[in-house]
């Protein structure tokens, strides 16, 4: 397979593909189009809220990309043509043979009354700062790490924002001073880890004494509390919220959602590939 190929996303996906792709075809050009020039792992979000590293530490060029024969375009994505090939940029229009998405999904913490202004939403970059400003001004009382919506990036990470709240408390000895807990609208911690991956994570949870919730969908969020369809209310002091999360407007516009919001998936013919690609060696 030799060509063009336009990968627009800059994230774990979109890097991976472009570095996979170039080593299956040395000769094939890949360009990378994301509007931001650094790549950081969403892990250091985490790190920074409680203080064990930065993220700008952890940053890295995406211009580097270059060591690996991939070309790297700041550039916002205006729109996408799928029958044309073709994308509108902030920096002209880009065509190929093949366009790869990887442009991830979109936090969305206006979808919950209140949460914005109630909340820190620790699943974006920009949102890390004043949550971490909240957590050093925290002195005692009650934490809850809500999920708001599902899917969202990372499904374990909630959780390990909880694991890493508790330590973190403990450092500054106000543990005992503090109430945590995990409350999700999903019906189980983690359901793609399966109920037993799920009752795994809430023993590790217990162990810290971390409370945990599920089945509860956040209707709004007031000033110290939540409030869940169907009644009922959680009271809190510092809120840290994994927010509801959709598909880029840019996508969807670009007729490559389906109907529930997002990109469709055809396993069978992803698995055909992937044995065709078994067999041919590439």
């Amino acid at each position: 397979m030799s060509g063009r190929t336009l990968i627009l996303g800059g994230g774990f996906g979109g890097i991976a593909a472009g570095v996979e792709l170039r080593r299956l075809q040395p000769e094939h050009d890949v360009v990378l189009v994301d509007r931001r020039p650094a790549f950081a792992m969403g892990l250091r979000k985490l790190w920074e809220l409680v203080g064990q590293a930065t993220i700008a530490a952890g940053s890295r060029d995406r211009r580097l990309l270059q060591r690996h024969g991939i070309e790297f375009v700041q550039a916002e994505i205006d729109s996408i043509d799928p029958a044309g090939r073709s994308v509108e940029t902030s920096a002209g229009t880009l065509s190929a043979d093949r366009i790869v998405v990887a442009l991830g999904a979109v936090p969305r913490p206006d979808l919950v009354p209140g949460l914005s202004e109630h909340g820190h939403d620790v699943w974006a970059f920009a949102g890390v700062p004043a949550a971490t400003g909240a957590l050093a001004r925290f002195d005692g009382g009650r934490i809850v790490v809500l999920v708001a919506g599902a899917p969202y990036p990372c499904p374990p990470a909630p959780y390990e924002c909880a694991l890493h709240l508790d330590e973190h408390l403990r450092s500054r000895g106000l543990r005992d001073r503090a109430e945590l807990s995990v409350t999700t609208l999903q019906p189980m911690l983690m359901p793609n880890a399966g109920r037993a991956g799920s009752e795994w994570v809430g023993e590790q949870l217990a162990a810290r004494e971390i409370a945990h919730r599920v089945g509860a969908k956040v209707e709004r969020v007031e000033e110290g509390r939540l409030l869940f369809e169907g009644g009922g209310e959680q009271p809190f002091d510092l809120l840290l919220a994994v927010p509801p999360h959709r598909a880029p407007d840019v996508v969807a516009a670009g007729g490559l959602t389906g109907a529930h919001g997002w990109i469709s998936v055809d396993p069978g013919r992803s698995r055909q590939r992937i044995r065709t690609s078994t067999r041919s060696g590439t």
